[in-house]
């Protein structure tokens, strides 16, 4: 898997899909906040799909929740889609899957 970040967004119907590839830490946060905060713009439904993440460290699980907390504030929602193993553990562990909902 190549751990060189990568953040894209599309949209899909009525809601919009951040595709977030590779490490997801401190040097990635401000790039994903960006895509996010233009997408809350124009959507009120945002999945951040995870398939492709290999590393996510603290910085990347605040980066998460200040997203729901924006999108909360606008009305809107927050899913991840189909985390790997290794990140859905951690997203477990740190108590986060009862207020970040995941779809397979």
């Amino acid at each position: 898997m190549n751990d060189a970040f990568s953040v894209t967004a599309r949209r899909d119907g009525n809601h919009a899909v951040i595709d977030v590839v590779g490490e997801f830490d401190l040097a990635a946060t401000s790039e994903f906040a960006a895509c996010a905060q233009l997408l809350l713009q124009s959507v009120q439904r945002v999945v951040v799909d995870l398939s492709k993440v290999s590393f996510l460290d603290s910085s990347g699980l605040n980066a998460l929740l200040r997203l729901r907390q924006a999108a909360n504030e606008a009305g809107g929602s927050v899913t991840l889609r189909d985390p790997t193993d290794r990140v859905r553990k951690l997203l477990s562990r740190a108590g986060l899957t009862d207020i970040l909902p995941i779809e397979a």
